[in-house]
């Protein structure tokens, strides 16, 4: 995907300036037309003061007097070019570089002919430079070396009309050079801040993808998995009461059901695999509410199972601790028809507390079958799975044999919701028995 930062959508003549300055800093070409251009510059001013002994400065003429002076100009030109060529990698280092060899031509008077090099290296310094205190130490040395080297041209006395000139031309590189960091900066604090909201949004459609996984797994273990415990359960119920063509189709509608549930555990441990988490924060809880507890216990009942619900206190209006409450209660519920041999009763209670919290107990007088231990399918997203997500929300799950026959779930869940919010009304030790 393309995007758009603010320099795109600026000035027209602030976007060709930065689209330059960006070519200028990246493309190799651009990092040779510096010292190509200052290496011209040189030849040409060489050329001249040859040709014309001196082009007319009585400093340059009194150097070409000495055997060493032209060849010392020439070293000097070419050290300044070579020194240019890595401006870009060590752009500091490189300017101080230069400032000496400034200084040296200043010595002897040449101090026009490394002016240009000079200028170029306070720009890389001050606009590339990989902190600001470097760049800042740049602008400093640079400032120092001019001052330094019209004191030394001008010696004994310091002349401020021989300094102006070369302090304005250098203020001005400075003030671009400063112009295009910042530009140069904001471009890539755009781009990161691009780059990252792209990252944060692929990482948020992976947990959705996950989180959607999670809970069709969740949903196939919870809902299709209990209405299919349900099937099996009525057709046994009913295939010693019917005549022998409607018991072969029962016993036949009990096959299919117990394929489809091996089919539907099968498939959840496949979507589990696929997850290499489980999201469990409230965001992801289902819509289930206080009463979706009913279908439950009436799907009990229609196979002759003594399905009752007692409860106390206030229900609060906490979608997400019904939702839990719900899940809690279904399991133990849909686990104890499926794995409890001679089941006749089961017994849902509800504790709704002062401090928001619910308390949940699921009894049933159902035996274990031989080989197992619980009453948990062993899917993974049983109970097991139940007792860590309530622990990530603050709450409990414990589970294991009765005292005396059965099994026994109980749970603790805190107020979830809005510590504000109104309760429902209407709910006061309700009871709702069926036989």
């Amino acid at each position: 995907m393309t995007t758009r930062t603010a320099d795109d959508t600026g000035n027209p003549a602030t976007v060709l300036f930065v689209r330059l300055a960006a070519f200028w800093r990246s493309s190799p070409v651009a990092h040779m037309a510096v010292p190509v251009l200052c290496l011209c510059y040189d030849v040409m001013m060489l050329t001249r003061i040859v040709f014309t002994h001196g082009g007319g400065d009585p400093a340059i003429t009194g150097l070409l007097q000495y055997s060493w002076g032209l060849p010392l100009l020439v070293i000097l030109c070419v050290l300044s070019v070579v020194a240019l060529l890595f401006r870009v990698r060590m752009p500091v280092t490189v300017l101080c570089v230069i400032c000496l060899i400034y200084l040296y031509a200043c010595l002897v008077h040449a101090e026009p002919y490394l002016t240009l090099p000079l200028l170029f290296a306070v720009y890389a310094a001050t606009s590339l430079a990989a902190t600001t205190e470097r760049a800042v130490t740049g602008i400093l040395a640079a400032g120092i070396t001019i001052v330094c080297g019209s004191w030394i041209v001008t010696f004994p006395r310091m002349r401020v009309d021989a300094l102006l000139p070369q302090a304005l031309l250098a203020s001005t590189v400075v003030i671009l050079a400063l112009w295009s960091r910042n530009m140069s900066q904001r471009r890539k604090a755009e781009t990161l801040a691009e780059t990252q909201r792209q990252r944060n949004l692929e990482l948020e459609r992976e947990r959705d993808e996950e989180r959607h996984r999670a809970d069709i797994a969740a949903e196939l273990h919870d809902s299709v998995g209990h209405n299919l415990t349900a099937i099996i359960a009525l057709t046994e119920g009913l295939e010693g009461m019917a005549e022998e063509p409607v018991k072969s189709a029962i016993g036949s509608i009990n096959t299919l059901a117990r394929q489809s549930l091996n089919d539907t555990r099968e498939a959840v441990r496949e979507l589990s695999s696929l997850m290499a988490t489980r999201s469990t924060s409230p965001e992801t809880a289902g819509p289930h509410r206080w009463n979706d507890i009913d279908p439950v216990l009436r799907h009990a009942r229609d196979v002759g199972i003594t399905a009752m619900l007692t409860e106390t206190g206030r229900r609060p209006d906490d979608s997400v601790q019904a939702d839990l409450c719900f899940r809690v209660c279904r399991e133990a519920v849909t686990n104890a028809m499926r794995h409890g041999k001679g089941l006749t009763r089961i017994v849902v209670s509800w504790d709704h507390l002062g401090n928001g919290e619910i308390r949940i107990v699921v009894r049933d007088d159902g035996e274990a079958a031989p080989g197992e231990d619980n009453h948990d399918g062993g899917t993974g997203l049983g109970l097991a799975e139940l007792e860590k997500e309530l622990a990530l929300v603050g709450g409990w799950l414990r589970y294991g044999p009765s005292s005396g026959q059965g099994w026994t779930v109980k749970a603790m869940i805190p107020r979830q919701g809005n510590p504000n919010a109104t309760e429902q009304e209407g709910n006061n030790d309700r009871r709702d028995d069926c036989g």
